[in-house]
């Protein structure tokens, strides 16, 4: 029983002792945002106008940015049904999702586009609104909508 309990103490330390080391990947630029594109070649405005009409065409009304600051653009889509029964409360509300991008320069003619994600309840009610930040789990959708601008933006010779 004691050489068991030995082995189990030593097992745990490896596995901790392992997963501390974990691998580590260095920071990009945009590794702190849900999803991110680096654009080459292309102005500042080039960009916007891009990223804004992928956006619309993906069922995306735009909304002014209260940030006098930052260059950002902010959309909105209404949720499906079922993010209502998922998300919804115990009220029939509607959910939305809410994109905030943020673009930032990093050199002449290339441009960072960074997107948070975040899931939006009582939109426009100034006491209940709630915006929750979407986990990587959603990711996806908001890459896929960066990389089509990249793809609009830099075709890729065929």
């Amino acid at each position: 029983m004691k050489i068991n309990f030995l082995w189990f103490w030593i097992v745990l330390l490896a596995v901790g002792s392992w997963s501390s080391w974990g691998c580590h990947t260095p920071q990009c630029p945009g590794s702190g945002s849900l999803a991110s594109v680096e654009i080459k070649g292309r102005s500042l405005l080039e960009v916007a106008q891009a990223t804004s009409e992928v956006f619309r065409a993906a069922g995306y009304t735009t909304i002014p940015s209260s940030s006098k600051y930052e260059t950002k653009l902010i959309f909105e889509k209404v949720g499906a049904k079922g993010d209502v029964l998922l998300y919804g409360g115990w009220h029939d509300t509607e959910v939305w999702y809410r994109a905030k991008i943020t673009f930032i320069n990093l050199a002449s003619e290339t441009q960072l586009i960074k997107c948070d994600g975040y899931r939006v309840l009582d939109r426009n009610d100034p006491i209940f609104e709630q915006e929750k930040k979407l986990s990587w789990s959603k990711k996806g959708a908001f890459q896929d909508l960066l990389d089509q601008v990249k793809a609009r933006l830099n075709p890729q010779p065929k």
